[in-house]
Formats: structure tokens, sequence, C-alpha cells
């Protein structure tokens, strides 16, 4: 590949006094080296060409994409989301209460959970999942009594509707124009576009006029200028756009969209698997630098200066992810939307985003 060629970036249009990186597949030690760039302006990271073969580093066992557990109606396991939830929307136990807190100084939450109940949506909004891969996050969401459900990836082997939960083959810029949702969430699905514009773009067409996305997604930042290549978020070639903070906000202002809300929310796991790259251990297999008994990494201390650094990094803004919350840019108001009370799961909130419209039914 030649470094010398020009190559815009994806996200600001910047060509000039870009860096290279050579990466390498490191979740499952696949063969090939992919070029990466680093861009000069915006500071975001994007491979230099797509692979023709991307479903290739797609397989059943990757992540969102792995079986989903059968027992996912387990009183037990209902019981401890719907505490997680109720913890994140109640004024008294919300993500800024001590109590939440707990869960969090010890990374005992469900990441995405809490980014779609900080939103405070009501039961009855229609909701987009992109990149659902199984549907985790919407089966999570009908055991809390959500019921207007859709997910579209397009690595899924086989669409299917169990429950109030719908799953398609699709990626959001093929979707039907006149489909609107209330919510649209993008939790790490970003990341994995050819075109983060073009789908940003699709995320303001398909939202109801005063609906929200929601954009979970790693942040360049502070671990990429630590371990550089062995960054884990890198996540080469799926990962093919990473964005920088200034780089995110430069893309939004080529859409329609402006974010009313962010907060950062990385987690231990930005030291913990960069090192095991940094020591050329792929995650999938078994090495010392991992402690999978979460009793094991209560007891570490290292573990414990991981956590540290991790909540002192959100705190100033350098965590290698974050949450975006964006509205169409005509309804968008920055600042905090205030609390909202709720005094039960399954009543809605008492001013709720969105109208709860419910969106056209599944096609194809």
């Amino acid at each position: 590949m030649d470094e010398a060629a020009p190559f815009p970036c994806r996200i600001c249009g910047n060509s000039g006094g870009n860096g290279h990186l050579a990466l390498h597949e490191m979740v499952f030690g696949l063969a090939g080296e992919f070029d990466y760039v680093t861009c000069g302006r915006c500071g975001s990271v994007q491979i230099r060409t797509v692979p023709d073969d991307l479903a290739r580093y797609y397989p059943a066992e990757y992540g969102p994409l792995g079986a989903r557990r059968s027992n996912r109606n387990g009183p037990l396991r209902v019981a401890w989301r719907r505490m997680q939830f109720a913890f994140t929307v109640r004024p008294s136990f919300r993500a800024e209460g001590r109590w939440y807190e707990l869960l969090r100084r010890w990374e005992e939450t469900d990441l995405a959970l809490e980014a779609v109940a900080r939103h405070r949506p009501r039961l009855d909004a229609a909701i987009l999942d992109v990149g659902c891969g199984r549907g985790r996050l919407l089966h999570t969401l009908e055991e809390l009594g959500y019921r207007n459900l859709r997910g579209i990836d397009p690595f899924l082997t086989a669409e299917r509707t169990e429950g109030r939960v719908s799953l398609r083959r699709s990626r959001l810029e093929e979707l039907p124009s006149d489909e609107r949702y209330d919510v649209i969430v993008l939790h790490h699905s970003l990341e994995h576009v050819p075109d983060p514009i073009a789908t940003l773009v699709a995320v303001e067409r398909h939202l109801l006029p005063d609906g929200e996305a929601i954009v979970a997604t790693p942040m360049v930042a502070e671990a990429f200028r630590q371990y550089g290549a062995d960054w884990y978020q890198l996540d080469a070639p799926r990962h093919l756009n990473v964005f920088s903070p200034r780089g995110f906000e430069l893309a939004l202002g080529r859409t329609g969209l402006a974010r009313v809300d962010r907060y950062f929310n990385s987690t231990s796991d930005q030291f913990r698997i960069s090192e095991r790259y940094a020591h050329g251990e792929p995650m999938t297999r078994a090495g010392a630098l991992y402690l999978p008994v979460p009793f094991l990494r209560v007891l570490s201390l290292r573990e414990a200066r991981w956590r540290r650094r991790a909540r002192e990094l959100n705190e100033a803004g350098e965590g290698d992810q974050a949450v975006f919350y964006l509205r169409k840019r005509a309804t968008a108001t920055a600042g905090d939307r205030g609390s909202v009370p709720t005094d039960s799961l399954v009543d809605p909130p008492a001013a709720p985003i969105g109208d709860g419209r419910a969106a056209p039914g599944p096609r194809g």
C-alpha cells in the first residue's frame, strides 16, 4: 500500500499531515495486515481500504452476533436488569447518585442499557437498534416492558421475530424513507460502517421530528496515545472509522443533527485488553494478562488501578468511548434535560421524549 497516496478523511475531508498505522486482526488472531490512517486535522483513525470480504471478520462467535442465552427471562436476571434501569432513571438513584455510582465503580453496569435508560423513553416509543446483532439490548428492553422494538444488522444470518422484537438483515441507509422512530440506537455500530456521514444523515432521516439518537462509539483519546496500534478499540478491520471527540463534532456539522448531551463511559478494558495485544496475545486465547473470574479482579491491585484510571479519564473527557445524544438540529436544545420522576418501570416517565408513534411494520 502506498502510504504517500492522498487519503481524504471520511469524517472531515482533510488529506494533509496524516499518519499511518499497520494493524492486525487481534480478536481471533486472523492473518493479514491493514493500513489505517490517522487524520492530521481531526485526529480520527480510519482504515484506508475496506476489505472486500469484510463478512469474513464477523463469524458467528463475534461479540454481538454470538448466541443469546436461552434463559434470558430468568427471574434473577430480569430483576437485576430492572434494578439497573431503575437506578438510572429515578431521580433518587440516577446515574449521578451514590448507589448507582457503586455499580459503576466496580464496572458492574450494563453500558448499553444505561445509555438508553438515561434517555428515559416511553414504554411505547418506537425504538430501532442499528447493528443489533442477536438483539440482546432489544430483548432486555422487552423484559422491562418496552413493546415496539426493531433491530437491523447487515451481518445477521437470518431475520426473525421473537415476542415484541423484530430483527432484520439490513443497513440503515437501505430502510424505506418513510420509516420513522422515536429512538435510534447505535451502540458501538457507527465505527463499523464504511461511510459514517451517510449513516448519520440516514439517522436524521429516520428520526421523528422530536426523536433522539443514542450513539455510543470509541473515542481516539488517551488510551490511543498510550498504546498506539495496540489500543484494542481500533479492532482492525471491523472498526472502519474511529472518531476523535473533535472528529465526531465535525461529522455532526456535515449533517442536520446536533448534540444535546454527552458522557464518557470507558472501562478498565482499555488497559487490560490493550496490554494483552501489546504482548501479542489475541483476545480469544488464554493468557496471563486476563483475570477472567470477576472475584479475582476485585482482589487485584492492578485491576483497581485500571478502574480508577478509567474513571479519571472519563471525568477529564479523555475516556476511550463515549455516548452522544443527538436530535435534529431544528429541535435540539443543548444542556441538562432535567430530572424526570419515574415511580414505576411499568408506567412511562411523566415528561417523555418522543410521542411513541409506531413505526411501519417489517417489509420483505
